[in-house]
């Protein structure tokens, strides 16, 4: 029973990391020119109507990193819960910033599809 249980871990384990692997190969933000990692060039015509200046929104990567830092902590149904919510609405409450962070559209289409 314990060996059972400690296989089932194991297994839950590795698909949480094909998950995050998942979210990490989601596409780029195609709007953007990037220079390096953590620097990019956007035309202020991709800001869109709302005129988000947060780079977070704009950088996809950046912001699929974040996803993944907030679910290495969750169980498989907490990432499953996480990435619904967050899909559906398009924002959520981050807790290790203490913030909500807003997604683009194009992010959560990917969520959406990755989920479903």
């Amino acid at each position: 029973m314990k060996v059972e249980i400690k296989n089932l871990i194991e297994q839950a384990e590795r698909i949480k990391q094909v998950i995050l692997s998942l979210i990490a190969a989601l596409p780029g933000n195609p709007r953007i020119n990037r220079i390096n990692d953590r620097c990019f060039i956007l035309s202020s015509a991709d800001l869109g109507p709302e005129c988000i200046l947060s780079p977070q929104y704009h950088d996809f990567k950046a912001t699929y990193r974040t996803i993944n830092t907030e679910l290495e902590n969750k169980t498989p149904q907490g990432i499953l819960s996480f990435l619904t919510k967050l899909a559906e609405q398009g924002h959520i409450r981050l807790d290790a910033q203490k913030y909500t962070m807003r997604v683009h559209p194009d992010v959560q289409a990917f969520l959406k599809k990755l989920i479903n």
